[in-house]
């Protein structure tokens, strides 16, 4: 037997096994490119690449995070919307009851023309009372300052506000809130 013709069959066949192994290892990494890229995700296991893994859990946590922030930005909105809208239903009510006053205050009214326009500023009254107690989308009223009621209209007919001393304030992350009133 030849000794150069043994080495090169050694030789080929080392070369064709190391081939294999490459292609091998080239087929294993072109499917796993395409399964990254059907799925739109580079990161199945950690083991993938623990340092992006780490990374990725932390930009998922992070962004809860910020949806759960706008949520509440969102709800802050809503409650000084709800807000300006009760305070030009209060600005309505209260420019019927000017009007009502300077017709209140002509001469040519009989007493039952004013015992009626009272009845009405009495309604007035009440108007502006549930719009002022209006809850926002948490239950709490919305010019209360954290109590249960803002105003409250005695049996004598005199508003008194009953509310609490404390803003409400809404959480809008890293320890800041929003207040709402």
């Amino acid at each position: 037997c030849d000794p150069v013709r043994a080495m090169d069959r050694v030789s080929t066949s080392q070369f064709y096994s190391r081939s294999l192994t490459q292609m091998t290892g080239l087929n294993v990494r072109a499917d796993k490119l395409q399964t990254q890229f059907s799925t739109t995700r580079k990161l199945d296991v950690a083991s993938d690449d623990a340092a992006g893994f780490t990374r990725l859990a932390g930009l998922k946590r992070d962004a809860s995070a910020d949806k759960a922030v706008q949520g509440n930005l969102d709800r802050a909105a809503g409650i000084l919307a709800q807000s300006d809208t009760a305070l030009g239903g209060i600005t309505d009510q209260l420019q019927r009851a000017k009007e009502l006053a300077v017709q209140a205050n002509s001469g040519t009214l009989t007493a039952g023309q004013r015992a009626t326009i009272a009845q009405q500023l009495d309604g007035i009254l009440q108007d502006v009372a549930s719009l002022a107690n209006q809850s926002d989308a948490r239950g709490v009223p919305i010019f209360g300052g954290g109590g249960d009621a803002a105003f409250a209209i005695g049996a004598d007919g005199r508003v008194s506000y009953v509310g609490g001393t404390r803003p409400g304030t809404i959480p809008t992350g890293n320890d800041t809130a929003v207040q709402v009133t």
